[in-house]
């Protein structure tokens, strides 16, 4: 098992509940209930959910509860 603390700066393979697909992202930062997610990949997929970002975030990221993540996909390294 990996150690969640370890998954920052990796790259993970992850499926959100309600979204209909799998999406690559970098684990920012590891809080206790959840993740915050970088990458163009995951944020123009959830950002659609939206309509899109609002003006003036430049680098945005997504924080994903535990409770929303059906798998994740991460180096066992």
């Amino acid at each position: 098992m990996v150690d969640k603390t370890r998954l920052r700066d990796r790259t993970v393979i992850v499926r959100i509940a309600g979204v209909n697909t799998t999406l690559t992202a970098t684990v920012s930062y590891v809080e206790n209930d959840g993740l915050w997610l970088i990458g163009s990949e995951i944020v123009a997929n959830l950002s659609k959910a939206t309509g899109g970002l609002p003006l003036g975030i430049t680098t945005p990221a997504v924080y994903v509860p535990f409770s929303q993540l059906l798998w994740l996909i991460a180096p066992n390294d």
